[in-house]
C-alpha cells in the first residue's frame, strides 16, 4: 500500500478547512480556552466566562458541521448559506449567555445539562440530516457506517499521537532531567482530542450523498463484531433481566431502581447491534437477522413494563427528579420504537430522528425536564414544611435572620431552632431536596419564602479571600430554616471531610452468624434506604435513621436493631487524625442486638462530613452480619 505523501496530507488538510472552516475554528476556540483553564488557578479569578466559551466552541463543532452538510445537501449558495450559519451562531450565543456567569445561589447544573441535550441533538442531526427528503435506507446506512469508521480511526490516530508525545516528554524528563510542566500533558490531550481529532475526522466525510444509495460495501468486520460479540452479550443481559423479572413475580418484592438503568443500557446495546447488522438482514441468506430484530423488540416490551414499575415506585415516594424524568422519557421513546418497528416498519432512520425530536422537546417549556423536576421537588418540599408548620402562607416561620459584621463575616442576628418541629426522617428529606435544588436548579424557586435576600448574603461570603470560610449554599439555606445547627464562622473553620477505608475487602470472619449481606450507599442516591433483603422468610431493610449525628437501623415487621456509629466515628477521628495509617477492621465495626437478633456491621469505606457535633454520612460500603438468638 502506498503511503500518502506530505504534499497530499497538506492538500487534504487545506481542503477540509475550506469545506468546514467554522467547525475547525470552533475546535481551535475550544482548545485555546481549554488550555487557558488548565493553566489558571481557579481561586484567583472568575473562570465561568472562559468555561462557558469552551462549551460554546465544543457545541459549535457538531452544529457548524451539520450546517455545512445541509448546505451541500440542498446546494445552498452565498446568502442562504451564510444566513444558515448566522442562525446557528445566534443559537450558540443564546446558549452561551444562558450559562451561569459567577457563583451564586442561582448557579446550577441545569444550563449544562441543557447543553448536553443540545450537543447530543446536534450529533444526531449529523447522522440523518442528508437523508430527510427520501427513503434511501442503504445510503443512510452507508453514510453512518463511514462516520462510525471515521470516528474509530480518528480516535485511534489521536490516541497514538498523544501517547507518542507523552512518552517523548517523559523520555526528555528521565534522560536529560528536563523539567516538564505538569499541565503540559493535559494540554497535549486537549489539542489532540479537540483539534487534531476533529480535523482528521472531517477529512474524509462523503460529499456525494446520492451516490451512497448505490454503494454496497458491507465490511465483514462489522458483521463479525455484531454477530459474535454484541449479540451474545445482548443475549446474556436479556437472560439476566428476565431472570430478575421472574424473581419479582415469585418473591413479590418490587423491582430496585437500578434495574431501570440496566434495561436502558441493554436497549441501547440491542438497537446499536441491530443497526450495525441492518444491511446484512436484507440479504436472503441472513433472514434470521430480521426475525431477531423483531424478536428483540418484542422481548423488550415486558422489560420496559418492569422499568416503568420501578420508576413509578421511586416517583411515588420521592417525586420526579431530572434522572427520573429522563428514564420516563427514554422509556416512552423505547416503547414507541418497539411498536413502530414491530407493527409499522423497520425504517432505521426513525430511531435517530425520533430521539433527536425527543431531546429537543424535553429540553425546554413547562413540559420539559427542568420545569417538571423543579416544580415536583419544590412541591414536595413545600408539603413537608407546611405539614411541620414551618411554612404558612408561603412564608417561613421562625426564620433565622443573618447579618454581617465589619469583616464581612455572616452571623445570625436572630436565632431559632426548628429541628424539633419535624421528625428526623422528614428533616433528612428536606436536606436531600435542598441539596438537589441547589445543585440542579438553583434556589430561585424558594427564595420567595424567605423574608430576607438570601442571595445577597451569600454574595458576601463568595467575595471573601478565604473561600473555605463560608457555608455551602445548601447548608446556608438549612441553617436559615433552623433545621441545621450553625457553626462559628469567625474561626474560618470549614466542614472537615473524612474518608476511611480498610484493606481487607475479600475475607470475612462469618463464624457465629447466619447471614452475610453486602451493602453500599452513596450520597447521590435518594432516600434513607440502604438495602432491602429477605432472610428466614422475613423482609429486612437496612436504612439511615437520621440526618446528622444519629444511627443506622435494621428494620423488619417484628424487630429493629439500632447501630450507633457516633462512638466509632469519634474513635476513627482520634486514632487516624489525618485519615492515614492501616485502618483495622475492628475500628470500623459496629455491634448491636435486639431481643431476637445479634448483628454487626463491618464497614469497608466510610465518607462523612464532621463539624463539632454535626456528622453527615456521605458514602458507605460494608457488610452486615446477623444471626437469630436461640430461644
Amino acid at each position: 500500500m502506498k503511503l500518502p505523501s506530505l504534499q497530499y496530507l497538506v492538500f487534504n488538510a487545506k481542503k477540509s478547512f475550506a469545506r468546514f472552516p467554522l467547525t475547525i475554528i470552533s475546535a481551535l476556540l475550544s482548545v485555546t480556552l481549554g488550555i487557558f483553564l488548565v493553566e489558571q488557578n481557579q481561586e484567583e479569578r472568575n473562570l465561568f466566562p472562559y468555561f462557558n466559551g469552551l462549551l460554546f466552541g465544543s457545541l459549535g463543532i457538531p452544529l457548524f458541521f451539520c450546517v455545512q452538510i445541509i448546505t451541500e445537501k440542498f446546494q445552498l449558495r452565498n446568502f442562504k448559506k451564510w444566513m444558515l450559519n448566522l442562525f446557528a451562531l445566534i443559537i450558540l450565543v443564546i446558549l452561551f449567555f444562558s450559562f451561569p456567569w459567577q457563583i451564586s445561589a442561582e448557579s446550577s447544573a441545569e444550563s449544562y445539562i441543557r447543553f448536553i441535550l443540545f450537543n447530543l441533538t446536534c450529533h444526531l442531526l449529523v447522522s440523518f440530516i442528508p437523508f430527510l427528503d427520501r427513503k434511501a435506507l442503504n445510503g443512510f446506512w452507508q453514510y453512518n457506517k463511514q462516520l462510525f469508521i471515521r470516528f474509530i480511526i480518528s480516535n485511534i490516530y489521536s490516541s497514538f499521537i498523544y501517547l507518542g508525545l507523552t512518552f517523548a516528554l517523559l523520555a526528555l524528563n528521565l534522560l536529560f532531567d528536563l523539567k516538564i510542566h505538569g499541565n503540559l500533558y493535559f494540554d497535549l490531550f486537549i489539542v489532540t482530542a479537540f483539534f487534531f481529532n476533529t480535523w482528521f475526522f472531517i477529512a474524509d466525510i462523503p460529499e456525494n450523498f446520492e451516490a451512497l444509495e448505490n454503494k454496497y460495501e458491507y465490511p465483514n468486520g462489522l458483521k463479525i463484531f455484531s454477530q459474535y460479540v454484541l449479540i451474545p452479550l445482548l443475549t446474556i443481559y436479556l437472560l439476566i433481566l428476565y431472570a430478575y423479572s421472574a424473581k419479582i413475580i415469585i418473591t413479590g418484592i418490587w423491582p430496585k431502581g437500578i434495574v431501570s438503568y440496566l434495561i436502558i443500557c441493554v436497549s441501547v446495546l440491542g438497537i446499536f447491534s441491530l443497526l450495525l447488522l441492518y444491511p446484512y438482514g436484507e440479504l436472503k441468506e441472513n433472514s434470521w437477522i430480521r426475525f431477531a430484530a423483531k424478536g428483540f423488540y418484542w422481548l423488550l416490551i415486558p422489560l420496559l413494563a418492569i422499568m416503568f414499575l420501578a420508576i413509578f415506585m421511586r416517583t411515588s415516594m420521592y417525586e420526579i427528579t431530572i434522572n427520573r424524568y429522563f428514564i420516563i422519557a427514554i422509556g416512552i421513546w423505547l416503547l414507541i420504537v418497539c411498536l413502530f418497528t414491530i407493527f409499522q416498519s423497520q425504517n432505521i432512520k426513525f430511531i435517530p430522528i425520533s430521539l433527536a425530536i425527543l431531546l429537543v422537546v424535553i429540553s425546554f417549556g413547562p413540559w420539559g425536564v427542568f420545569s417538571i423536576s423543579e416544580k415536583s421537588q419544590v412541591s414536595r418540599l413545600k408539603a413537608i414544611l407546611e405539614k411541620s408548620n414551618l411554612l404558612v402562607n408561603n412564608k417561613l416561620v421562625n426564620e433565622n435572620i443573618w447579618t454581617t459584621d465589619k469583616n464581612n463575616k455572616v452571623l445570625i442576628e436572630k436565632k431559632f431552632d426548628n429541628r424539633k418541629m419535624m421528625s428526623d426522617s422528614l428533616r433528612n428529606e428536606v436536606n436531600s431536596i435542598i441539596e438537589y435544588l441547589e445543585f440542579f436548579h438553583g434556589m430561585k424557586s424558594i427564595n420567595k419564602w424567605f423574608g430576607q435576600n438570601i442571595d445577597s448574603i451569600l454574595q458576601v461570603q463568595y467575595k471573601t479571600k478565604k473561600r473555605n470560610a463560608f457555608y455551602s449554599d445548601d447548608t446556608f439555606y438549612l441553617i436559615t430554616m433552623g433545621l441545621m445547627e450553625e457553626y462559628e464562622t469567625a474561626s474560618y473553620e470549614p466542614e472537615a471531610q473524612y474518608s476511611f477505608s480498610t484493606n481487607n475487602r475479600s475475607i470475612y470472619e462469618i463464624r457465629g452468624y447466619d447471614y452475610m449481606i453486602e451493602f453500599e450507599k452513596y450520597s447521590y442516591q435518594d432516600g434513607l434506604d440502604i438495602k432491602t433483603f429477605s432472610a428466614d422468610k422475613m423482609e429486612y431493610t437496612l436504612r439511615l435513621s437520621e440526618s446528622g449525628t444519629e444511627s443506622i437501623v435494621l428494620l423488619s415487621k417484628k424487630d429493629s436493631i439500632v447501630f450507633d456509629y457516633k462512638k466509632m466515628i469519634n474513635n476513627l477521628k482520634l486514632t487516624y487524625p489525618n485519615n492515614e495509617g492501616d485502618i483495622k477492621n475492628a475500628d470500623m465495626t459496629i455491634f448491636a442486638s435486639s431481643q431476637a437478633l445479634e448483628a454487626k456491621i463491618e464497614l469497608q469505606d466510610l465518607d462523612f462530613i464532621s463539624k463539632k457535633e454535626f456528622i453527615k454520612l456521605k458514602d458507605l460500603k460494608g457488610v452486615l452480619f446477623i444471626r437469630r438468638k436461640e430461644n
